[in-house]
């Protein structure tokens, strides 16, 4: 399809893309209801994503990592991991390889870095951000900086082992990394979740977490709103991504399916409401690689990234409403892709809610 030509990956990246492709066709999609069931993804598949270097492709070979700092690797992987309608999946890795690491290689200390980054890139451990919309309280109480709080609906929060943990303390924020199996921190698992089953969400409780008893890392105010601004491109990125998936198998859905003898793709409704979308995601997908250059060139704002969330969910929003729509009452049944698609597009909102509002961002920068 012509429309979704795009000019941002090279050679490199597309061989990339078919090792990717190759990786999640045999490790992820044939296990992908079973990880929904279960409500989370096993721990061994980050670790044979890390095996295959997939996770740290810009961290440093000291590291482990593949040493090249180009996100559109990141970018690669998230796309294929969508394009499987797994969502969950796609969301995980965006914030593993998109939002910690990236993060920890850039704000971290050395001892930080030298501590956390290889589990991070050999997938020992995975990494999820927490509390970026509302961050955990900061006290001191005899001296000791401790952590109380709760924080509701986080994605890899059943699994992961390195939290990327947004704390305040009298109205500064700043990110704290701390261990999964730190003392003070529980984990009640979500396992009702609309959308994005696989993803293992959690909600976490903080209760007299000492920071300094359990080794965790400070990271200055300026990464904690670097974290915001690569959560709500990540979140752009994989709605794009998602709608694409979902467009394909549509367009599969409406050539096979016979109607009144003759396929339904040939009727003019199904054309036009399907050239709409279409029209529109092409658009937005413009939105969206721009940013993603400007971010590898570092002059991405924060309210441009918080538009192309903005506008990457709401055109998702509608493409999966039409193909909904087009599947008619076969859409409402769980065996067919849409029907899950249709809930990671809720999923993807609650996301990027738990985040910022986006249209607080872009109306600040409006100086409104």
């Amino acid at each position: 399809m012509s429309l979704f030509t795009r000019a941002v990956f090279d050679d490199d990246h597309e061989a990339f893309r078919d090792s990717v492709r190759h990786f999640l066709q045999t490790e992820a999609e044939p296990h992908l209801d079973e990880w929904r069931t279960a409500s989370r993804i096993p721990d061994d598949f980050f670790m044979k994503a890390g095996k295959q270097g997939l996770l740290g492709t810009a961290a440093p070979e000291e590291f482990g990592g593949g040493g090249v700092d180009d996100l559109r690797f990141v970018v690669v992987l998230v796309e294929e991991a969508a394009a499987l309608g797994a969502v969950g999946l796609a969301h995980l890795l965006a914030l593993h390889s998109g939002v910690v690491l990236p993060v920890l290689l850039r704000y971290g200390s050395e001892e930080a870095r030298t501590t956390w980054v290889p589990a991070l890139v050999s997938g020992e451990r995975m990494g999820a951000p927490i509390g970026a919309g509302t961050p955990i309280g900061l006290t001191v109480e005899n001296h000791r900086a401790v952590l109380n709080g709760e924080v509701g609906g986080v994605a890899g929060g059943r699994g992961a082992g390195i939290f990327l943990t947004s704390v305040s303390h009298d109205g500064e924020r700043r990110l704290e990394l701390l261990p999964g199996e730190a003392a003070g921190l529980s984990r009640s698992l979500v396992t009702d979740s609309l959308g994005g089953r696989e993803c293992g969400q959690a909600d976490l409780t903080m209760t007299a977490l000492d920071l300094a008893a359990v080794g965790s890392h400070s990271l200055d105010g300026e990464a904690w709103r670097d974290m915001v601004l690569a959560l709500h491109l990540w979140s752009a990125v994989i709605a794009a991504a998602s709608a694409r998936s979902v467009i394909a198998m549509t367009l599969r859905y409406v050539a096979e399916r016979q109607v009144f003898g003759r396929p339904l793709s040939t009727f003019e409704n199904t054309r036009h409401r399907l050239a709409e979308v279409a029209a529109r995601l092409s658009a937005t997908q413009l939105l969206v690689d721009s940013s993603l250059v400007a971010r590898s060139q570092d002059r991405l704002g924060t309210a441009t990234a918080a538009a192309a969330s903005l506008e990457a969910i709401a055109l998702h929003d509608e493409v999966v409403d039409r193909g909904l729509q087009l599947h008619g009452g076969y859409g409402y049944m769980r065996e067919y892709p849409i029907s899950h698609a249709f809930a990671d597009a809720q999923y993807l909102r609650q996301q990027q809610h738990l985040v910022a509002d986006t249209r607080d961002l872009i109306a600040a920068d409006l100086g409104l």
